[in-house]
């Protein structure tokens, strides 16, 4: 089953309970992602960015460049580490975030 709901900042698209954000552009902005997020998560819970970086457009030099201008721009916006580094799979040493001098691998909007 695939459903699309349209928003003013990009397109979701599910299929099977997987969520893509698309646009027509391609390129990954800060409204995407705040978009994906709102898909994926409820405000103010962690998100995995393995999960996120699954639902976006783009490169992952072009996400980190977006989640970077989000983190600037948005006060709400924060990323933090898996402080049990037991758990870090290698998906997600791949899907983090270098920012602030360490990985960060989850992010979360409030």
């Amino acid at each position: 089953m695939t459903t699309k709901t349209t928003t003013t900042q990009a397109t979701t698209t599910e299929y099977r309970g997987r969520h893509r954000v698309t646009g027509t552009a391609g390129q990954v902005t800060p409204a995407k992602i705040r978009s994906a997020y709102a898909v994926l998560a409820q405000p103010g819970t962690w998100l995995p960015l393995t999960e996120l970086r699954a639902a976006l457009p783009g490169t992952k030099a072009e996400q980190d460049q977006a989640l970077v201008a989000l983190l600037k721009i948005n006060r709400t916006a924060d990323v933090t580490d898996e402080f049990r580094r037991w758990l870090i799979t290698p998906e997600m040493r791949a899907a983090a975030l270098r920012y602030g001098g360490e990985d960060n691998h989850y992010l979360i909007i409030g």
